[in-house]
């Protein structure tokens, strides 16, 4: 019974100075294993100081001894000590993980980075993971493996009788780490930035991110100014050139003489600073541009309104209406239905299309580009597996010279035409395909990008010369712009890829025009504009105006004036910032905290903050932030088809100062479909959700729905939102059927009201969907799109070539049953499919199977059950219709 004993959950013969010794190891493996990763990333980046990461370890010393700690408490309980040792072997293996991400972006892992993270997203990210993944990074999971296993052999023998010198040991080896890391210290001083993000724990940053607490805003966002005033330039001066302007005109006069082709090219993840050099692109990285520059005009001052592809993309076709506090994965689901740069062509008769190299299924880019209406769509969807593992260059997207080549074919005979391209190649982990002889042999990360940028400037120059073959060069214009730039660390210490901070290196942009012509006079000036000017400098050319509300304004115009340009990122620390003429502003957002203020004109690298001299300039410029923040993305939402951004309260630039709910509306939400707003009366018993929308707390906050019935009586209901939801559902539980009449919905946070709706209920409203009826069924049907990874994308036109999809609720039934579908053409012809609905499911899709394309006219899809019709709808199919997922492996112009 004693061995048995001893074997078992409890075991107390483990001696306290065995445990004490078996904790030393874990303190001393813990601390080592961290030191080693640092030192490892410190010898290869030759940027940090040895002594920096040595007087930086208190954070590793105090999880060690935090792991030690934790173990003292459960050594008595045998399988406890072997499901810590098991979690540590874990923990280190999340470091060497850790290691990894730190070598991509030059900051710890945070789950900020994983928002909006889907299935489908994994094997890109999975790409870049493994383009950093060598012999060091496999010692390093190697050796989290054998310090587990070595722990896991200590720990079956602590209870075994014999000497304890060996648990001793490691205390001899702790006391020296203590007085290393101090002599460190003193020899080292105050961490430099770099040093201070490679020695940050990843194991506590995520920690304290559970526990991040809210700041208090800047009260002076209660400034309102309208957008004449927020964007005139405060304290910089404008830089006049009208010489340049003059001969702006010029070329705007010649430009607009015909309809002119435009191909329409935004490079992903270059800037400026990538790829200019003194106003021309550079000569060694793309030599087909450089060999451009006498026949175009290049704008190498723009700024993005964001270091990221979505939000970038939206700003640039229209014409800087974009997303700021807002979600791209609530806002773009709805139909933007402003002018954009594909409206403009289609109503101007031109035909249009886009060729991405790149998968768009990203933050619901596809959904916004399809909702465009472009007359023609080609990308990885485009294609079938077996083509998309052909073609695939990276983890990211397909060989650029496929798409140029599908582009061209699709353009011949179809002029003038609209033709936007966007490349994937210089999207990290870079390079190029493996039968392109690059002029950059080096392996690091630098090299690969200089290499994906001289690929894609390669495809750009077959491009042209097909457009040339076929005749199109007398009549073509290409304006190519970047959606953001890309950064190596090299200028500001942390800064890599793009989005982690606001440098020049991040944010700087261009816009290219070039006339294959060779009509025009050549010029390169450095304008300060920004990317929303893209949109109305391209119509400008083609002699279509811009509709009143577009932000942007032609970089062609006599009547251009320079104004502030706004950006911002949600990367954490999310932070905003201006460029004023001269001067560049960076602060964070949330507290007006860590402001950086540079004059461009003499510190082009932003090496000199200079805020300290100019206080009274940061009250000012937050204010501007704020305005623009607000009512830019009230610009965007405003034009969202079904998107009701009007309510009793919506944002205002004093509610930046607090995250949380600020608008609140009432309607329908079903499973993976979006939010619809219910107008007018409520049944009774309508499944209704209340729905919220604001800037997201920083650590889940639990708030309070509070109903009031038409007798007066309150019912309270509690929601926990979640951190980084900026958009929030409630289905309420409330007495059935609901009383008629007016009703009010309160939202309250502790004794603090946030928000209220007023609505009524009444029997004359349309019932939709009774969450009081619990029979068995199919109550919902809707067809659509449904990509790989997303939710369902419900349209009314369908185009012949689409993937189309049906999407059915419900109450769930009991078991598994079979549904059979019916696709039923115009001439009453139909094809059947059988499908299994698993018992519990009140949601479910199905795809048409498709021999070919779906003739144009008026369809129906049926739902029938053992031979009994369940439910039914009708929908058009038209060519005019936008192109979602095209059918896999249909062949495309």
């Amino acid at each position: 019974m004693n061995r048995q004993k001893n074997v078992g959950s409890s075991n107390s013969n483990v001696s306290f100075a065995n445990a004490l010794g078996f904790a030393a190891w874990i303190f001393v493996a813990h601390f080592l294993y961290l030191y080693f990763l640092q030192l490892q990333t410190v010898l290869l980046t030759n940027d940090v100081g040895i002594a920096s990461i040595t007087g930086g370890q208190f954070q590793t010393l105090i999880t060690s001894c935090l792991l030690a700690a934790l173990f003292l408490t459960l050594y008595r309980v045998g399988w406890l000590r072997l499901c810590f040792v098991l979690a540590m072997t874990l923990l280190l293996l999340l470091y060497a993980t850790n290691n990894v991400y730190f070598a991509i972006s030059g900051q710890p892992f945070s789950l900020s980075a994983t928002e909006g993270v889907g299935i489908s997203d994994i094997g890109r990210y999975w790409g870049s993971f493994a383009a950093e993944l060598g012999v060091l990074q496999y010692l390093d999971y190697g050796l989290a493996l054998a310090i587990g296993a070595f722990l896991f052999w200590l720990a079956s023998r602590l209870a075994a009788p014999g000497s304890t010198r060996f648990y001793r040991a490691p205390i001899y080896i702790a006391i020296p780490l203590l007085l290393l890391t101090f002599v460190g210290y003193g020899l080292a001083g105050k961490a430099d930035g770099r040093a201070e993000a490679l020695t940050r724990n990843p194991l506590l940053v995520l920690v304290t991110e559970f526990g991040a607490e809210a700041k208090e805003g800047p009260p002076s966002l209660v400034n309102v100014m309208p957008p004449e005033k927020f964007y005139g330039l405060a304290h910089g001066t404008e830089l006049a050139d009208p010489g340049a302007r003059s001969i702006l005109a010029k070329n705007l006069e010649i430009l607009q003489k015909r309809e002119r082709n435009v191909v329409f090219v935004i490079l992903e993840s270059v800037g400026s600073r990538q790829l200019l050099e003194n106003g021309l692109p550079r000569a060694d990285i793309a030599p087909f541009l450089h060999s451009q520059a006498g026949n175009s005009i290049v704008f190498d001052n723009l700024t993005t309104v964001f270091p990221g592809s979505t939000r970038s993309h939206v700003a640039i076709t229209t014409g800087g209406r974009t997303i700021t506090w807002g979600s791209v994965y609530s806002e773009l689901l709805y139909p933007f239905r402003g002018q954009t740069l594909v409206s403009a062509f289609r109503e101007a008769g031109r035909p249009t299309a886009l060729y991405s190299a790149g998968g768009l299924d990203f933050e619901n880019l596809n959904i916004f580009y399809a909702d465009l209406g472009f007359d023609q769509t080609f990308n990885p969807d485009s294609l079938s597996a077996d083509e998309v593992a052909k073609y695939r260059t990276h983890s990211w997207g397909l060989d650029e010279r496929l798409v140029a080549d599908r582009a061209l074919k699709w353009a011949s005979g179809r002029e003038p035409f609209f033709l936007t391209l966007l490349n994937v190649i210089t999207h990290h982990p870079y390079g190029a395909p493996a039968d392109y002889q690059s002029p950059f042999a080096g392996g690091d990360n630098f090299d690969k990008y200089r290499s994906a940028v001289h690929f894609t400037d390669s495809v750009l120059r077959t491009m042209v010369e097909g457009l040339k073959s076929r005749g199109f060069a007398k009549d073509t214009l290409l304006f190519i712009v970047g959606d953001h730039g890309e950064a190596f660390g090299d200028k500001h210490a942390n800064n890599l890829l793009h989005n982690n901070f606001l440098y020049e290196e991040n944010v700087r942009d261009f816009l290219m025009v070039i006339d294959l012509s060779g009509e025009i006079e050549p010029l390169s000036l450095p304008v300060r504009g920004s990317v929303a000017d893209v949109m109305p400098t391209i119509l400008d050319t083609q002699g279509i105006d811009a509709e009143q509300g577009v932000i942007g304004q032609s970089l062609f115009s006599r009547d251009y004036a320079e104004r502030i340009a706004f950006f911002h990122k949600n990367s954490e620390p999310e932070k905003w910032g201006l460029r004023d003429g001269q001067w560049k502003f960076i602060v964070d957002k949330a507290d007006s905290a860590n402001p950086e203020l540079y004059d461009l004109d003499n510190d082009p690298h932003e090496q000199t903050n200079l805020a300290a001299k100019f206080p009274e300039r940061i009250a000012d410029y937050v204010i501007r932030l704020g305005n623009w923040y607000v009512q830019t993305n009230d610009a965007f939402v405003s034009r969202l088809e079904g998107y009701d951004y009007k309510s009793s309260q919506g944002m205002t630039v004093a509610g930046l100062s607090e995250p949380g709910p600020k608008r609140i509306a009432i309607g329908s939400k079903n499973d993976h479909l979006p939010f619809v707003p219910l107008e007018g009366n409520i049944n009774p018993e309508e499944d209704f959700v209340v729905w919220t929308n604001g800037p997201a707390y920083p650590q889940t906050r639990n708030i309070e729905y509070r109903f009031t019935d038409p007798s007066g009586a309150k019912q309270s209901i509690y929601m926990d939102h979640t951190r980084e939801w900026s958009t929030v559902w409630l289905r309420p539980s409330l007495d059935a059927p609901r009383a008629e009449g007016d009703w009010m919905v309160e939202l309250y946070d502790g004794d603090l009201k946030i928000l209220e709706k007023p609505f009524t209920v009444s029997r004359g409203a349309p019932l939709r969907w009774s969450f009081m009826d619990k029979t068995p069924g199919i109550r919902a049907i809707n067809v659509g799109v449904k990509p790989e990874g997303e939710d369902f994308h419900i349209l009314q036109d369908i185009n012949p070539r689409e993937s189309a999809a049906v999407i059915v609720h419900g109450v769930p039934f009991e078991k598994d049953r079979m549904l059979e579908y019916l696709w039923i053409a115009p001439d009453d012809t139909y094809s059947a499919y059988t499908f299994a609905q698993k018992a519990g499911w009140d949601t479910s899709w199905t795809f048409r199977k498709p021999d070919g394309p779906m003739v144009p006219g008026k369809w129906r899809v049926e739902v029938w059950m053992d031979g009994d019709f369940l439910i039914g709808k009708d929908f058009r199919v038209s060519a005019d219709a936008p192109l979602f997922l095209p059918i896999g492996g249909l062949a495309l112009n």
